[in-house]
This record gives structure tokens, C-alpha cells and sequence, in this order.
């Protein structure tokens, strides 16, 4: 770590023996700065990281050489002057990128799909754009016809921290990575009245292999503060290999649960996922009907495990004051909406006649009510015709099992 203060002259002799450059700049020691990264030889230089305070701005940083053993490269608020430099993204592993908005990149999305390209052996991306004020892609933005693809092959971690959804779309309609990849996504409010889901339409990003090897979604009501959906491997749910995450203000999100669990049908539909966890109060779901069930169901029929709660497991103990849950979560309370479960219950129960199976999720196991009270009648007579129903239609009855709380539905 080198101290702004520092007189860059006074290491220049030794700049030949660096390994690793973090450096925060500011007005006063970016040119000094500068002066020296050009005129210097960083033979052994491994990682550059630069971070400005304030807005980004541009830097005529890298000398005609770049250094030749550089595999990281961590830029905040700092951008060259042109990102035709082929030669210095040619052995990053790591390259993280960050920027108040994306007009202070400048960069536009074929360019800036230019220097994936020449990330050969990248295993890192991470891309931060902290406002939604401007885009690297115009809002008619239509894809070349045949679409560009970029390969990513070694790509193990991918994190794109963007306001605005056309550049995630975008962005991701020309990856191509590796199924092994853990995608991480994040959203500020402005992205919120849209699913993350729909970034990854089925027809415009069937190269995206990795979201077939998925077998488990969690959305889930992150604290009082964003919305979490997370997808992983068989066996791996507390390493998810596929997270999104949406900011939010609003506590009523109903409409946007229901869009989850419909773009969860199109995006997944060749996957084979075995289990679906919503983690939220259940007034989210007060504008699921039968209906919507019925129509989202069908795009899970290896479903074994569909589990429903009325918070993250993680914050199920909100202890804030009275006024504290008014402002900032009003819904965290216990209120009388248990109601909302019976719609599921009641599309469950859909026979086949031909099979004599279920319709709907037809491989359907467990069925897990981790915390609906209370348990008004209604519900508890929708659960009880839904054990009967479904154990009927199997050979052995067993198999379908319905708890509450942890405990098993008795008939």
C-alpha cells in the first residue's frame, strides 16, 4: 500500500521489484502518479489496484509496454483513456471494474465486449455501476444478427452490481461461461419493478448452460432491505451458485414474487429442479391465485421439495421498536393472512385421470408450511383434502409428506 503522500519519485528506482500497486489517488498526486506508472519498468508487477474518492475520471495510465505478468486489475473511479489495449487484459484472471456511471467509462457495450474477449484466461469479472443516470447501451439497442458470443472458459465468478437492467441483459445475451460459474447479480430500486429472472429470456440466452445445472431456488425477502433469489447445485444450497438481488424500499411485494415464480418456469426450463423455497410473509402471496399456480407449476414437474416461510431463516427474529417496524418493515408482523397458502393447496389437488398421478408437480414429496399461524380453519381444511387427494393418486401414500412447523400433517 503506498501513502499518497509518498513522493513517487523517491520509489521509481525501485519500481522494477513491485508485485503489487494500491494506490489510492487523488487530485493532488494523479499526475505525479501517472508520470511514474509511464516512465517506469513493472516487470514483475502481479496486481494494480486504483481507486479515486470522488467521480471517475480518465488517466493516460498505461505506458506502450504494459507490464507482462499482470493478472489483476482492480480500477475504482480511475478509467484509461482508451480500452484498446489488448495486450494488458491478454493474462488478467481478475478484473474488476468500478464506476459512479457508465458514461464515465466510456465505454460501449461492443467495446467494452472487445475487452472481454481479450480476458483469454479470465477467472474473475466483477462490474459495479453505481447510478442508473446514463448506459453503455442505447435504449434501442438491438443485438448483430448472428449474435456475437464472447467465451469466458475459465470464468469461475462473475458479479455485475448494475442500476440498470438493459445493460445486464445485454451484457449477459453475449456471455457464454462456464456451468461451474457462480453468478452473482445485484439491482438497485430503479431495476425493482423488474425480475432479474428476465434477463436470462430462454430464447435470447440458450447458451447459458449454467442455469440448467440447477436444482434449487430460494426467493427470499432479504431483512427489510432487497429481495434475494438464489439457485444451486444439487446438494450445495449454502453455496448457490446463482444470486440475485434486488434493493428496495417497499415492503409489498407481491406482484414482484409472482413474477419470480413465472420467470422461474421460462428461464429454467430445461434444468431439473428439485426444490422451490419462498422465504417471505405470506401476504406476499395474496395475489397468487389457483390460476397463477396452475400456470406456473407445469414448469416444474421434477419438483420433490416445495417449501414456503414467512421470513429468510436467517431474520426471522426482527426485534426493532414499534416505531421502527412501522417505518421500515411494517410486514414482519404475525398477522391473520394464512388464508393466501390455500390457493396452492387447492391447485395441488388437480387429478390426471389417464395416469391417475398428480397433474401438477407430479413428483412432488414434501410439502413444508414452516410458520403459518395462526392456521385458520379454511387452511387447515385445504390441507387436510390436500394430503387425501394427493396420497391417493400414488402407489405408495407415504410418499407425499405436508408439514407445519416441522411437524407432519396427520389426517
Amino acid at each position: 500500500m503506498v501513502d499518497p503522500d509518498t513522493s513517487f519519485t523517491i520509489i521509481q528506482p525501485y519500481t522494477n521489484r513491485f508485485t503489487h500497486v494500491d494506490v489510492s489517488l487523488g487530485k493532488e498526486n494523479v499526475n505525479q502518479f501517472t508520470k511514474l506508472f509511464q516512465q517506469s519498468v513493472w516487470h514483475d508487477l502481479r496486481s494494480l489496484k486504483l481507486k479515486h474518492p470522488a467521480d471517475a475520471f480518465d488517466v493516460d495510465l498505461f505506458p506502450l509496454q504494459v507490464p507482462p505478468h499482470l493478472h489483476t486489475l482492480d480500477l475504482s473511479e480511475v478509467m484509461p483513456l482508451t480500452w484498446d489495449i489488448p495486450e494488458l487484459f491478454r493474462n488478467l484472471r481478475t478484473l474488476k471494474l468500478t464506476a459512479s456511471h457508465a458514461a464515465a467509462m466510456k465505454i460501449t457495450l461492443p467495446v467494452f465486449l472487445d475487452v472481454l474477449d481479450a480476458c483469454v484466461v479470465l477467472e474473475s469479472f466483477s462490474l459495479t455501476i453505481l447510478s442508473d443516470h446514463s448506459s453503455m447501451s442505447p435504449d434501442n439497442y438491438r443485438p448483430a444478427h448472428p449474435l456475437r458470443l464472447v467465451r469466458l472458459n475459465s470464468l469461475s465468478y462473475l458479479c455485475l452490481d448494475i442500476c440498470r437492467y438493459q445493460d445486464v441483459e445485454h451484457l449477459m445475451l453475449h456471455l457464454v461461461i462456464p456451468e461451474s460459474t457462480h453468478v452473482h447479480l445485484s439491482f438497485g430500486d430503479s431495476f425493482a419493478k423488474v425480475n432479474p429472472l428476465h434477463c436470462f429470456n430462454s430464447t435470447s440466452h440458450s447458451h447459458l448452460r449454467f442455469l440448467e445445472a440447477m436444482t434449487s431456488i430460494r426467493i427470499s425477502r432479504n431483512k427489510y432491505f432487497s429481495i434475494l433469489m438464489s439457485a444451486s447445485h444439487d446438494g450445495h444450497t449454502d453455496q448457490p451458485c446463482f444470486t440475485s438481488q434486488v434493493g428496495r424500499r417497499e415492503v409489498y411485494m407481491d406482484p414482484w414474487v409472482l413474477g419470480s415464480l413465472l420467470e422461474v418456469g421460462t428461464v429454467f426450463p430445461h434444468s431439473r429442479l428439485t426444490k422451490l423455497e419462498l422465504y417471505f410473509s405470506s401476504q406476499h402471496l395474496r395475489n397468487i391465485t389457483r390460476k397463477n399456480w396452475i400456470a406456473v407449476l407445469p414448469h416444474l414437474p421434477h419438483l420433490t421439495t416445495l417449501r414456503l416461510a414467512r421470513a429468510p431463516p436467517s431474520t426471522t427474529d426482527y426485534r426493532h421498536s414499534k416505531e421502527e417496524s412501522e417505518d421500515i418493515d411494517p410486514d414482519c408482523g404475525i398477522l391473520d393472512d394464512s388464508e393466501y397458502y390455500i390457493p396452492l393447496l387447492t391447485a395441488l389437488v388437480v387429478p390426471q385421470s389417464i395416469t391417475h398421478r398428480p397433474t401438477l408437480v407430479p413428483f412432488l414429496r414434501r410439502l413444508d408450511f414452516e410458520d403459518p399461524v395462526p392456521l385458520s380453519d379454511g387452511l387447515k381444511l385445504a390441507m387436510y383434502q390436500c394430503v387425501v387427494s394427493r396420497r391417493a393418486m400414488l402407489a405408495d401414500p407415504a410418499q407425499f409428506q405436508l408439514t407445519v412447523g416441522g411437524s407432519a400433517s396427520r389426517e
